[in-house]
């Protein structure tokens, strides 16, 4: 972890530092452009954290700052000749290369890190690799939003590269949950006070996070997602997360605590209204509670009461959505009958046709060829980089996934712990990516790609120790 400078920042320097800040905030009011403002105001409080410790950074700090814009930022326009960015990007691309600057000696890949950075690196280069293929061969059109396709998913490696770099131990990744927990529950508070217009605030919230997506703000809860299905993705993250804790916590203030946040998590999941996620959401906790009850020899009341809580929950959940919600969440029971599952159908078909044309390398991106808007991540990548892009695609999910299954097993509490956290997370989205997407939502892909530099940072780092004090034991026997 970064140094700590626990000295107070000079008068003179504070001051220095205050006009500073003052002056950057207030150009977005001078030059008209008031979006610039959650930007520079930004920038200006980094640069101030930064200054007032003396260009000595804690790195925990900075992921907890990551975090908070990443699930509570809106997505913000600079420019109209440049795609929206979001505030945690902004971070990625300007803070995260420095920390490679400051500890060029302590970056190291070790076993699994280094696995994941080279499977995600040839599927970037097999992403460039179908781009050059489709403008060669099929006439593609390769525009500036193919190539600020790449440029995104370099940005997630370049993220992955600078959290690996930073050791943590246990109790501070327990933190980080913990705040995890806590951004979501401010997430999904003022995700309902928006979606029962308290205040009007509907009216100024819902241009900023839902874009022209504005008109759903009243009919489901998006929070501060621009889409409700992602946003429920990140509900059952937490509820993982947050079952998780409950089950290896031994304080009874945090037991209950938890408990009120999945009561919480499972009423926003109902407003957010996600048929694939609701589903997911029993199904994963089925796997959880199996999972917990055979690692910690949990008592048939412990798991009635938790199974039992949770069931009322839902029960009573249906009672309170509005009936345009639970006519959709019934419509998901018959998917046969469903218009909107037919359309996608309709649309995997026409993809699929697509993909058939080119089904070794693809078609590249093609923004400006083909839709976007798939409704299934493997389908979507199937049609632009084809079966060999695939491959290395599904493997950025079944390595990570592979090696927490086999760490579960893992004597250590704490290993086994993270692990089926992390387990369980991997598992929803290879469910999430058969009717939505993952890899491009930046979002959720942040949030992701940073818990997977800490999990894989911290295992191997653990097998690391291991294997030394094995080898020290070795020697030191005649």
């Amino acid at each position: 972890m970064g140094n700590t400078n626990t000295g107070n920042i000079s008068f003179s320097s504070a001051i220095l530092t205050s006009f500073l800040v003052f002056g950057i905030a207030s150009i977005p009011f001078i030059a008209d452009n008031l979006l610039l403002y959650p930007v520079l105001v930004f920038l200006s409080i980094l640069a101030f954290y930064i200054i007032s410790n003396s260009f000595k950074t804690d790195y925990l700090h900075i992921i907890y700052f990551f975090f908070f814009l990443v699930i509570l930022s809106p997505p913000l326009e600079i420019s109209s000749n440049l795609p929206r960015i979001r505030l945690d990007e902004i971070l990625i691309y300007l803070f995260f290369p420095i920390v490679f600057l400051l500890n060029p000696k302590k970056f190291k890949l070790n076993k699994n890190g280094k696995v994941f950075f080279r499977i995600y690196l040839l599927f970037i280069g097999l992403v460039c690799i179908s781009t050059l293929y489709g403008k060669i061969f099929l006439a593609v059109p390769v525009g500036r939003r193919d190539f600020f396709e790449i440029v995104t998913y370099l940005k997630y490696l370049i993220a992955f590269v600078a959290i690996y770099s930073i050791n943590l131990n246990f109790d501070e990744i327990k933190r980080l949950l913990y705040a995890i927990l806590f951004l979501i529950c401010v997430s999904g508070i003022f995700g309902l006070i928006q979606f029962f217009g308290l205040f009007g605030i509907d009216n100024y919230t819902a241009p900023i996070y839902l874009l022209e997506r504005s008109y759903i703000v009243n009919e489901r809860l998006t929070a501060t997602f621009k889409n409700p299905n992602n946003y429920s993705v990140l509900l059952v993250i937490g509820h993982i997360i947050a079952l998780s804790l409950y089950f290896y916590e031994e304080s009874k203030r945090n037991k209950l605590f938890l408990l009120s946040v999945l009561i919480f998590f499972l009423l926003l999941l109902f407003f957010a209204g996600s048929r694939t996620m609701i589903a997911s959401y029993l199904f994963i906790t089925i796997i959880l509670i199996f999972i917990i009850s055979i690692k910690r020899g949990l008592k048939t009341s412990q798991v009635i009461f938790i199974t039992s809580s949770l069931s009322i929950v839902f029960i009573m959940a249906l009672s309170v959505i509005s009936y345009e919600t639970y006519i959709r969440l019934q419509s998901g029971v018959d998917i046969l009958n469903d218009e909107s599952f037919a359309m996608r159908i309709i649309v995997w078909y026409l993809n699929i046709l697509v993909f058939l044309k080119s089904p070794l390398l693809g078609w590249g991106p093609a923004k400006d060829l083909y839709t976007t808007v798939v409704d299934s991540e493997y389908i979507l990548i199937l049609r632009r980089y084809g079966i060999v892009g695939f491959t290395s695609y599904i493997f950025i999910y079944l390595h990570p996934l592979v090696l927490a299954f086999k760490k579960i097993i893992d004597h250590s509490k704490e290993v086994s712990f993270l692990s089926i956290i992390y387990f369980s997370i991997l598992i929803t989205f290879l469910i999430t990516c058969l009717t939505n997407s993952v890899l491009h939502d930046f979002q959720l892909m942040d949030l992701w790609i940073v818990l997977l530099a800490i999990f894989l940072k911290y295992v191997d780092l653990l097998e690391l120790n291991n294997s030394t004090l094995s080898s020290m034991s070795s020697q030191s026997k005649p």
